[in-house]
This record gives C-alpha cells, sequence and structure tokens, in this order.
C-alpha cells in the first residue's frame, strides 16, 4: 500500500502543468478579448471598406472616444470604490446648454460661461457625494435620481431647444487642432495625466483603491472614506461638465438632449478596460484603451450600415460578455 500511495504522488508530481502554448494562448485571449475582437474587426471593415483607412476617419474616432475616456477616468475612480455615477449625462446636457445661455441670452462672455458651469458640474458632484455620506443613500440611487432632475432642469432652462448664439471661434474648441491632433485629444491627454498622477502619487489615489478592497477596513483604519467619496464625485462632475462644454463646441449650440446614454457608454468603456465592478481593481491605462475600443467598434458599426439600435444592442451585449470574463478571469 505504501509503495502505491509513492507511485501515486510521483505520478501526481510528474504529470505536466497547464503552462504549454495552449495554456498561453488561452490565457492571453481570456486576458485580451476585445483588443484582438477589434483587431480583426478592422482588418475586415479595412479590407472590404477600403475608405476605413484614412487619417481622416481615425482622428474623428478618437476624437469621440475623447469624450469616454475624459469621464472615464473619474468613473475609473469612482467603480473601484464600489460606487456607480449615472448622472454624468444630465450634466453633459445642463452645461452644453448653459455655456449657450449664460453667453447667448444673458451676454456673460464666453471664457467667463465656460468657467461657471463647470463650477455647476463640481456643485452637482459634490451634491451627490454628500447624498451618499451623509444621509447613506446608495451611489446608483443618488446619481439615478440626480440624473433624471438634472435632465428635466436642462430642459425647463432650455425650452426643450437647441440654444445657439455661440460664437464661431468657440467651435474650435473641438475643430481645431494643434500640430494636426485635434483639441479634444489634447485635453483628454491632460485629463489622463491628471488621472495617473493621482493614481499613483496621490494620498487620495490610494484611499480609492484601499475603499474599493474593503470599505469598512478602511474606514476603521482612518481612512477619510466620505471625504474621498465627495471628492471622486466632485472630479465626475468636473469631467462631465468638460465634456459638455466640449459638446457645444461640437454642435455649435446647447442641446438639452446631449450625453444620451453616455453614462452606459462611459461604464463600458471603464469595465471593457479591465476594472472590476467589485472594486479595488482598475486603472486609468485601462480605461484608455476601453473607450477607444467603444469608439472604433461604433465607427466600424457605422461603415457597415448597422442602425443605432442594433450598436447599442452589441455594446449592451459586449458589457456582459466582458462582465462574464472577467468572472472566468477571477475564477482562474
Amino acid at each position: 500500500m505504501k509503495g502505491t500511495a509513492v507511485e501515486v504522488s510521483a505520478g501526481l508530481e510528474e504529470r505536466p502543468k497547464l503552462s504549454g502554448p495552449r495554456s498561453q494562448i488561452t490565457r492571453f485571449i481570456l486576458g485580451n478579448p476585445l483588443p484582438l475582437l477589434l483587431v480583426i474587426i478592422v482588418i475586415f471593415t479595412i479590407v472590404f471598406r477600403p475608405v476605413f483607412l484614412s487619417w481622416t476617419n481615425f482622428k474623428n474616432t478618437i476624437a469621440d472616444a475623447s469624450l469616454l475616456g475624459i469621464m472615464g477616468v473619474a468613473m475609473t475612480f469612482i467603480i473601484i470604490a464600489r460606487g456607480i455615477d449615472l448622472s454624468i449625462s444630465s450634466t453633459m446636457a445642463i452645461t452644453c446648454v448653459g455655456v449657450a445661455i449664460l453667453h447667448s441670452k444673458l451676454g456673460v462672455p464666453i471664457v467667463y460661461a465656460v468657467v461657471i458651469n463647470l463650477v455647476i458640474g463640481i456643485v452637482i458632484g459634490v451634491v451627490i457625494g454628500l447624498l451618499i455620506t451623509k444621509i447613506s443613500i446608495p451611489p446608483f440611487i443618488a446619481s439615478l435620481g440626480a440624473m433624471y432632475s438634472i435632465l428635466g432642469v436642462a430642459r425647463l432652462w432650455s425650452g426643450a431647444q437647441a440654444v445657439g448664439g455661440l460664437p464661431k471661434g468657440f467651435s474650435q474648441l473641438w475643430l481645431g487642432d494643434f500640430v494636426g491632433i485635434p483639441i479634444p485629444i489634447w485635453i483628454w491627454l491632460l485629463v489622463v495625466v491628471l488621472g495617473l498622477v493621482i493614481e499613483r502619487h496621490m494620498t487620495f489615489g490610494k484611499y480609492i483603491y484601499v475603499i474599493g478592497a474593503n470599505p469598512k477596513t478602511a474606514r476603521y483604519s482612518g481612512v477619510p472614506v466620505h471625504s474621498t467619496y465627495i471628492k471622486m464625485f466632485a472630479l465626475s462632475g468636473l469631467l462631465a461638465a468638460l465634456s459638455g462644454i466640449l459638446s457645444a463646441a461640437r454642435f455649435g449650440s446647447g442641446e438639452p438632449l446631449t450625453g444620451r446614454g453616455y453614462e452606459f457608454l462611459v461604464i463600458t468603456a471603464v469595465i471593457v478596460g479591465g476594472t472590476s465592478l467589485v472594486g479595488g481593481k482598475g486603472s486609468t491605462k485601462g480605461t484608455i484603451l476601453g473607450a477607444l475600443i467603444i469608439a472604433f467598434l461604433r465607427t466600424v458599426m457605422s461603415f457597415w450600415g448597422l442602425r443605432i439600435y442594433w450598436q447599442n444592442f452589441a455594446i449592451g451585449l459586449i458589457l456582459i460578455v466582458m462582465v462574464w470574463i472577467s468572472v472566468l478571469r477571477e475564477e482562474r
């Protein structure tokens, strides 16, 4: 019996580990499913739609990704800390409308109108943060309620119509470029640098990861959970307002319906970028990739003539698949 046990033990020890080429390929696919899918789709599209391969198209797609990426920086931090912010689309709408109303109807200089609306975004974020921390309303409910309330105010303020009267030079904030690269992309890069500094070099960023790992432990360890949440949502409001102002420059008017569905696109970009819905894991760098993937997928689907509802279906399916892959990765 002893000999048999030794032989079995030796047999188990000699069994080859799953570290061969197949295992490595499987691990690589599970770790990078969407980038691989995107590369395949883009190559396929270039073959059958050669017009897709142009600098103008790539430049415009990355500019579209900038709105997702800008808001995605703050959303990454919030999701890492086990929160969610659904109000960003409405903050986009009210600031897009607000900059046009302040300038064209109230005569406020455009620079001051921009600054005022950035402050409005911060105030919205602080209010949501206070609802979460002081009244103990869950982030999902607090931001959902804010989303509908702010959207109602935006439509009431604008009369549910586009507000024109923005100066022509203001459109250069979207249409202009520097050394051949559109201004929105430069703004996105600056926001990314801010996100990386917070994430890697600031105590605020370290607190976010500690809270995401275990909120109760973070609180008992002396981490200022409440003030960290307020700062995160203030940053989210600021970046959503910045995106709303860029949208006003893009359309040349204040559009009360700006940002519809952007909250889910941003969340999808963050999840695609590898941020965990259960908190404690994620990065700004991953969200950059997620925003680019979503933007290029939307462009590819447009090139193939897919209607917007099919695009929404595909992006929703992508979100489900990415969460499923995340679960598989955790199990492995």
